[in-house]
């Protein structure tokens, strides 16, 4: 309640209500954008991983932070082999949330090659147009990674042949020994790279 008077003994009065509103968001201190590496153990394609959660104040006191990963799984979960993103967000008793946000990243990488395994010894023939394809996944098929896909690379040993657009080495009647190329047919060395 307001009361004015005029000092002549006149006076008026009047209430109102003031309601402070805290409308400020919290602010991370400072955020740093830390990054964590590690090596998933031998045969395993994660690693758990200790993250440090961010700090952060506000203006009226008590502050919330949370993290959020990319691959949508709780914070305490195993991290997979990849660079998994943690964005952290603080949220005050007000409901204010940061308008800036920190940033995490989290980097595993797996320990163990992978393993080519070659198919030996392929025949092929010619199609009605003298020609004949040999794809990096017929002749590298049964190759092996413990945690991800692979990417199969193959070339006819020294670069005879030409490679398609897709990858598949690309035989013509150019392949074929003469004279008695079925009796004698000459081999051709294929290399496979796995990544």
């Amino acid at each position: 309640t307001m009361t004015a008077d005029d000092g002549n003994g006149n006076t008026t009065s009047c209430t109102f209500w003031a309601t402070p509103v805290d409308d400020v968001a919290p602010v991370f201190a400072p955020c740093t954008d830390d990054s964590y590496d590690t090596t998933a153990a031998a045969g395993e394609c994660d690693a758990n991983v200790s993250v440090a959660v961010p700090s952060a104040t506000d203006n009226c006191g008590a502050v919330t932070v949370w993290g959020e990963r990319s691959d949508g799984l709780d914070l305490s979960a195993a991290y997979p082999v990849c660079v998994t993103t943690i964005t952290w967000y603080a949220q005050d008793a007000a409901g204010n949330v940061t308008e800036s946000t920190c940033h995490t990243t989290v980097t595993v990488t797996e320990d163990a090659m992978p393993t080519a395994n070659c198919a030996g010894g392929m025949i092929l023939g010619l199609n009605a147009d003298g020609v004949a394809l040999l794809s990096p996944q017929a002749f590298g098929g049964g190759s092996v990674d413990v945690c991800s896909d692979l990417d199969l690379v193959i070339a006819a040993e020294g670069g005879a042949y030409p490679v398609d657009a897709d990858g598949n080495i690309v035989f013509d009647c150019n392949a074929l020994s003469v004279p008695n190329v079925f009796d004698n047919p000459v081999p051709v060395n294929v290399e496979l790279w796995v990544t």
